[in-house]
């Protein structure tokens, strides 16, 4: 299916990020999105999409291609780049427009990740969890091109930002703490104590 619309809010009421998906053949998906899934997704997801527009750039043979073999800071660079790129050209400003109640909503229990750079494709698929051990659960997957995902990215921080949830944040990255210099510590006062 292709995506139209997508949204992805933060409902404080129920503290969980809706995500909803219409799509150009018609009908909407909707699905909720846990602070614990999302503790372990977020990182995950990160790593897969700059894993993604890494290798790309190098099924492109852009420029950029020989970040492909790169670190993964260097990667996660090219692909917040990348991503900033995107978005400044994305139209975030149209409302969406919901098709369906929230009634039969899933709750998200599983993940599963497809990157296909050759095809210029990411695949994201949602599974929640059966009610009984022999029911199927229910299934959402939509494939997107790098713009699309990028966007999605975009959404899918801002809502976690706006949860207050204490995720890492994407776009604050803590560089580890060094140890000071020998000459650093050799140079400084000794405390003084008073007794």
């Amino acid at each position: 299916m292709h995506v139209h619309q997508i949204s992805i809010q933060y409902r404080p009421l129920d503290d969980r990020i809706l995500l909803r998906i219409s799509f150009r053949e018609g009908g909407e998906q909707t699905a909720w999105l846990t602070r614990r899934l999302l503790l372990k997704l977020w990182p995950l997801l990160r790593n897969s999409v700059a894993d993604f527009v890494a290798k790309l750039q190098a099924a492109q043979g852009t420029a950029a291609s020989s970040v492909a073999v790169a670190d993964d800071k260097t990667r996660q660079l090219l692909s917040d780049l990348r991503g900033s790129a995107s978005n400044e050209k994305a139209d975030f400003s149209k409302p969406y427009a919901a098709a369906a109640s929230l009634e039969n909503t899933m709750l998200v229990h599983t993940v599963n990740l497809y990157s296909q750079p050759t095809k210029a494709s990411f695949a994201i698929e949602l599974l929640d969890k059966p009610a009984t051990p022999d029911a199927q659960p229910c299934r959402l997957k939509w494939s997107m091109n790098e713009t699309t995902l990028h966007a999605s990215m975009k959404l899918l921080e801002d809502a976690i930002q706006a949860s207050g949830w204490d995720i890492p944040s994407v776009t604050t990255t803590s560089e580890p703490a060094t140890a000071p210099d020998a000459d650093v510590l050799q140079s400084m006062e000794r405390p003084k104590y008073l007794n």
